[in-house]
């Protein structure tokens, strides 16, 4: 309802769609599929929590090769992998709140763009990554992050940022923060959010 401002039927078509989208994509299958090799490939972090108990999802570019995966046929796993992460920490804002371990049913979201590179990111095929798992995330699990954080982000983030913005509803524009490449700006404000011993050490953190 939050999602479509309390347009009623608004929100139960996306209701409606959601629960096609759901059964067309196998995503009760989801979490039961083996990722061993895929995590290696494309490695994501789910395990920590803000300082409200809620779950925080990290990302790092530089850990993923788009343009070979573009280039191997494995982009749509790719993203298949990314949404996974996405309904991970989802489920887990809900458990989390219903056992009284957060007082909120949101989650968070960090995008390390450090080694952002144009020829393993940006390229032509790669970027229907990111309008893939923006469109995903708008229709499906709109509302749903308390904070989108985008640290060490250099000049060439604007190619990103320009594509998916159409895609991006108000809700989740005013939870994105972009932050530069300087961690002595970006640490302070991440931190305050997010203890460093919930974070990985690829975005300052000391959790192992």
């Amino acid at each position: 309802m939050l999602a479509r401002r309390w347009d009623v039927p608004g929100a139960k078509d996306m209701l409606l769609q959601t629960v096609k989208w759901w059964k067309d994509n196998n995503m009760d299958e989801i979490h039961t599929e083996d990722w061993s090799s895929v995590a290696k490939e494309y490695p994501i972090n789910t395990d920590g929590v803000d300082r409200n108990g809620q779950p925080v999802f990290v990302f790092s570019i530089g850990d993923w090769d788009l343009r070979r995966a573009a280039l191997q046929g494995k982009l749509d796993l790719a993203i298949r992998h990314f949404i996974k992460g996405f309904d991970e920490v989802h489920v887990k804002s809900i458990e989390y709140n219903k056992s009284g371990k957060s007082n909120g049913t949101q989650w968070n979201f960090i995008s390390n763009l450090d080694k952002l590179s144009r020829q393993q990111h940006l390229c032509i095929p790669c970027l229907r990554f990111y309008t893939g798992i923006m469109l995903m995330f708008e229709s499906h699990y709109p509302g749903s992050t308390e904070k989108i954080f985008v640290i060490n982000a250099p000049s060439i983030f604007s190619v990103i940022l320009t594509l998916v913005q159409p895609i991006l509803s108000p809700e989740t524009y005013k939870a994105l923060q972009i932050l530069g490449t300087n961690k002595e700006q970006w640490g302070p404000i991440l931190f305050s959010h997010i203890a460093k011993d919930q974070l990985p050490e690829s975005v300052g953190g000391s959790r192992t």
